[in-house]
């Protein structure tokens, strides 16, 4: 599989369509707000003073709304996306707004789709979320303690911060090692599963949607081979994600559309291989032909 190919797809696609950045306009808009409501109180203040039990729990709890932020985010993520689908289609003359994915039509099996895989990622990333919430909290109170010591050259291995400091050391091992265990459950359903809003839309489209189960159970299929191609394709892209973290997601306008791009790129070369020529429809891939 030819990554710099699809990148190279990806970024001709994103030429080729110069109101892309309008197109993903609102969900851009609506991750940025997000990230702005979302900042919080400072965990570093409220962490040391609660147990174990009590910090995982006000964490959870903390992250609902993301949750449900994140998830309707990801809906008008995928109007936008089958929006994009249609424009680039030539063959579809009724095209659909970003909006219209709030239909009855469209959106019973979007809503229910995605929340299946949501579902599924998040049983299957129990362990990595447990590890994150464990090394989290250890280390926030090792942070804690560290704080306090005014002058750290004094600190000796009899002194009383540093003994309370080392014993973080396990709890944040205990949760580094669930968390690299959890890494390896995680990331193969995470791949099998990242090809299913460009499914979803092909079954919409054709008339052919087989139910939520179907459309997670053609993305496993499909992926199957290839989930380590399109790790290494996330990885290349991963100073994309830095600026996103850094710009607090304002340079989403450009990113959200270019890694849609190079998701309908990587489908479209899984299906050349599979399929041969005929492929994914709507990408411009007949510049190769």
């Amino acid at each position: 599989m030819n990554l710099k190919l699809i990148r190279l797809r990806a970024r001709t696609m994103q030429v080729q369509q110069p109101g892309l950045a309008i197109l993903f306009a609102l969900p851009v808009l609506l991750t940025i707000l997000a990230n702005f409501f979302l900042n919080g109180q400072d965990l570093i203040d409220l962490l040391p003073d609660m147990t174990l039990q009590q910090a995982i729990i006000y964490m959870i709890q903390l992250q609902l709304f993301p949750t449900v932020a994140s998830f309707i985010i990801s809906i008008l993520v995928v109007g936008a996306t089958f929006s994009y689908l249609d424009t680039i289609n030539p063959k579809i003359e009724h095209r659909t707004r970003v909006l219209d994915i709030f239909k009855q039509d469209r959106f019973t099996p979007v809503f229910l789709t995605l929340l299946l895989k949501q579902v599924i990622l998040f049983v299957w990333g129990i362990l990595l979320y447990a590890g994150g919430l464990v090394s989290t909290y250890a280390s926030i109170r090792f942070l804690a303690i560290y704080d306090k010591v005014s002058d750290p050259s004094s600190l000796s291995t009899t002194s009383p911060q540093f003994q309370a400091m080392m014993q973080q050391i396990p709890l944040m091992t205990i949760g580094i090692a669930l968390g690299l265990l959890g890494l390896l459950f995680y990331l193969p359903q995470y791949y099998s599963l990242s090809l299913v809003e460009l499914i979803l839309y092909e079954q919409l489209r054709d008339g052919d949607y087989k139910g939520a189960f179907g459309v997670l159970r053609q993305s496993r299929e499909t992926m199957k081979g290839f989930r380590s191609n399109r790790l290494v394709l996330d990885l290349t892209l991963i100073g994309w994600h830095f600026l996103n973290y850094f710009t607090r997601d304002v340079i989403g306008f450009y990113t959200m559309p270019y890694f849609i791009n190079c998701q309908i790129a990587f489908y479209d070369q899984i299906k050349q291989i599979k399929q041969g020529p005929r492929h994914f429809t709507g990408h411009p891939s007949h510049e190769t032909e």
